[in-house]
């Protein structure tokens, strides 16, 4: 698959997040609070190997239900469906980890890691090379209904490029 797919499916991803005080929730619950709604995305994509320079403006609607050890959203942007996202916890490592199943199929699975109001999502990429490509998106949140975001290649996990920025914004 390619990583503009990727950096599309990833730009669904827009979390908008509170900050995490030491009273928010943490874990499945915390999600509750940050993934559901209609929000707005509006950012640029950079020319690279993987996407075209343009921008990126589109309105997401996510519905998210928790089940068993799990949270699940589905995202439509623009009024077309677009993912299907499941999010497990692990409390040891602090981390979620997120599989998304997209029309074009599971992709790879996102790690996800929460420092205050930076959320950073890790993913790896493998190539049909047999290379990976590491692909990151970092979202800053300056509040309940706002961030910020970057996202960025790696061919090696050292030096990163990115490939797109912009702001989310809850409707």
């Amino acid at each position: 698959m390619k990583l503009a797919a990727c950096a599309f499916v990833a730009s669904l991803l827009a979390v908008p997040a509170l900050a995490a005080a030491p009273s928010a929730p943490v874990g499945l619950d915390r999600l509750a609070q940050l993934l559901p709604g209609t929000w707005r995305t509006e950012g640029e994509t950079f020319d690279s190997p993987f996407t075209k320079a343009g921008p990126q403006r589109y309105t997401t609607q996510r519905d998210c239900w928790q089940g068993e050890g799990s949270y699940k959203c589905v995202s439509v942007v623009n009024g077309t469906l677009q993912l299907y996202a499941i999010f497990g916890w692990d409390a040891k490592d602090n981390l979620y980890h997120e599989t998304q199943v997209t029309p074009q199929g599971k992709q790879p699975e996102f790690r996800v890691s929460v420092d205050g109001d930076t959320w950073s999502y890790g993913q790896d990429i493998a190539r049909s090379d047999g290379s990976v490509v590491h692909y990151r998106i970092v979202r800053t949140y300056m509040s309940s209904a706002s961030a910020s975001y970057s996202y960025a290649y790696s061919l090696d996990g050292k030096q990163w490029t990115e490939i797109a920025n912009g702001t989310e914004t809850r409707l």
